[in-house]
């Protein structure tokens, strides 16, 4: 199945009208079908990535208060992070409302407790 874009027919009057794209029912089920495998891959990302961020400040802060890393590169590590972590929440927030319509697994309970449990509290 291809992907379809929205073509122009010729301009009438100076304006290009847009002509009536011909998907079948089937191709339209087709792309709102929701993949709960990719969608917890996705959550998992993001977790994985605040995981990390947050390793890698601590330790960077860790060893420059030891002396063996300098401020130098501690500073713009955290700064970095505080980056990286808006980032990231902002997907959660991308999770809830996904789970607020209940479109963010297939099943809505499911998609009521991951946005709340996993997104929402944290």
């Amino acid at each position: 199945m291809g992907a379809k874009s929205l073509m122009y027919s010729e301009p009438q009057n100076g304006a290009a009208q847009p002509r009536a794209a011909k998907y079948s029912s089937a191709e339209i089920q087709a792309l709102k079908e929701r993949d709960n495998t990719t969608n917890l891959g996705y959550l998992a990302g993001v977790y994985a990535i605040m995981a990390m961020t947050i390793a890698a400040t601590v330790w960077c802060g860790l060893v420059a208060v030891d002396g063996r890393l300098s401020w130098a590169v501690a500073i713009p590590v955290s700064a970095l992070a505080v980056i990286v972590m808006g980032a990231s929440q902002h997907q959660l927030g991308g999770v809830i409302h996904e789970g607020t319509h209940y479109i963010l697994f297939a099943d809505r309970k499911m998609s009521e407790l991951v946005s709340d449990w996993f997104a929402a509290f944290p």
